[in-house]
């Protein structure tokens, strides 16, 4: 009995230890490159763009610094994270390290879910010092409920490189459709609104057509323009049950995306 627990536990363990060493490997390869300077690059500029709209604004001069800064971190933790798991991504596929990693005996999935760990603990580190960078210009509270809902933004984006890497060998193209797929999901509400227009019951064939694709179309996007919302940092409107939805919302599609990319590499022949 126990030598049959001990042989159906040891696979199980081996399973881990090869997922948690990737996962180490792929967040040190994420330390070494050139993240951490862009980083400190991008606060630097970010808190010098601050300091010349404290000078420059007549009124509410915090809350313009945190609606700008909030915007502009927003949008480099996105790219800078998509860039860095697409980008390094593509390299292990061209170096030919991901081949030889799956010709050895590890199972595919340990492979695939060690690399989302690892990308995804860099993730975390981007959103933890950009809300950092935020604490001069924010409450403490409003603060980290903007990081907490950056990193499940940036999960998201993780996630989605990996699957692109793996269908789209290009890194342009495959950074050009996650930026895509991150503006269009962010800005589907809004499109939605200015297909309607300001009479929605006297629209036009063509546009009831438009409004339908769309309201389609956002029932299979993440809601993002529900997450890290500026409103938080500027009227410290932020509550921590306004964290449920966007939790809820990232582990369905996080669910949804890994399971397209765990398809996507057991179908492969490398």
């Amino acid at each position: 009995m126990h030598a049959d627990a001990s042989r159906a536990v040891q696979p199980l363990r081996f399973f881990w230890k090869i997922l948690f060493g990737i996962a180490r490997l792929t967040w040190m390869e994420s330390a070494r490159n050139r993240l951490p300077g862009a980083l400190l690059l991008l606060i630097g500029l970010g808190w010098g763009l601050a300091a010349f709209l404290e000078e420059a604004a007549v009124t509410e001069t915090v809350q313009t610094q945190s609606a700008i800064l909030a915007a502009l971190f927003r949008l480099a933790a996105v790219f800078l994270v998509s860039v860095a798991t697409i980008a390094g991504s593509a390299r292990e596929f061209q170096d030919r390290l991901v081949e030889l990693l799956l010709a050895l005996p590890i199972p595919r999935s340990a492979h695939f879910l060690g690399k989302l760990l690892g990308y995804a603990l860099a993730a975390c580190g981007v959103a933890l010092l950009f809300g950092a960078a935020l604490l001069p210009f924010a409450p403490v509270q409003q603060v980290v409920l903007w990081t907490l809902s950056l990193a499940s933004e940036l999960l998201l984006m993780v996630a989605l490189g990996l699957v692109l890497i793996l269908t789209l060998p290009q890194v342009p193209l495959a950074l050009t459709v996650a930026m895509g797929f991150y503006l269009l999901a962010r800005s589907i509400g809004a499109l939605i609104l200015m297909a309607a227009g300001p009479l929605p019951g006297h629209l036009s064939t063509a546009g009831q057509w438009e409004v339908a694709l769309l309201t389609a179309l956002s029932w299979l996007l993440p809601g993002l323009e529900q997450f890290t919302p500026t409103a938080w940092l500027v009227y410290h409107t932020g509550h921590w049950q306004d964290l449920l939805p966007i939790l809820r919302e990232t582990a369905i599609y996080l669910f949804f995306i890994v399971s397209i990319g765990l398809f996507d590499l057991y179908r492969k022949n490398f």
